[in-house]
């Protein structure tokens, strides 16, 4: 079975969820930024068996449902132990950046799995190894699959963009470093950014080459 994935576009800030799978449609929920009504009702509707909650990195919109998810299918939350000065933040990040003012926002997700370089995170018999790319945020991280041909990327890489280092944790030469390491992925490699479109590392390589001054 070809690994296959759904992408859900969650939240105010247009965050895009994933939802990967492989045989016997064992499914792992990337980046569940919002809506967790949504996610699950997806994921019922399509039979999914979710195993694992991953979290590129730790800003509110790319976690906000993970709480809610982790308890609702009793599964571990993945992250970066770098980020958890950010999720400690979470909920009064995301009461001010969306204008919620008293409203309720869940707690931050309990990370049950620190991810670091190396690691890797089974869908079937697909296997995601984790690449840290610190740069945007200290813990960020990207998903590469090498037999499924594709990278989830976050808030590191977008189609025609990077993400931005102007926020607390944010670091400019660090960024740069980690689309260096991205740029090293084969030409072929599918991108699934945090936000927008889809695009591949080589339709990405003229801008990185002249940001990186290669």
């Amino acid at each position: 079975m070809a690994l296959k994935f759904k992408k859900l576009v969650v939240g105010q800030l247009a965050t895009n969820c994933y939802l990967l799978w492989g045989e016997k449609k064992e499914t792992l929920i990337i980046d569940p930024g919002d809506a967790s009504d949504f996610i699950s009702e997806t994921i019922l509707a399509n039979e999914l068996k979710p195993k694992i909650v991953v979290a590129t990195h730790g800003h509110f919109d790319h976690v906000l449902a993970g709480f809610a998810l982790q308890h609702t299918f009793k599964i571990p939350v993945a992250a970066s132990r770098k980020d958890n000065f950010i999720l400690q933040y979470m909920a009064k990040s995301a009461q001010y950046w969306l204008n919620l003012k008293n409203e309720p926002v869940d707690p931050p997700p309990e990370i049950g799995r620190l991810l670091v370089a190396g690691d890797q995170i089974p869908a079937g018999k697909y296997v995601f190894r984790i690449l840290e790319t610190p740069g945007h945020t200290p813990g960020s991280l990207c998903l590469y699959c090498p037999q499924g041909n594709l990278v989830l990327t976050g808030d590191t890489l977008f189609s025609g963009g990077w993400g931005r280092t102007d926020l607390p944790g944010g670091d400019e030469k660090q960024l740069k470093k980690s689309l260096k390491l991205l740029l090293g992925l084969p030409p072929q490699t599918q991108v699934l950014p945090g936000h927008g479109p889809e695009t591949t590392i080589g339709k990405e390589q003229e801008f990185l080459k002249q940001l990186l001054m290669l």
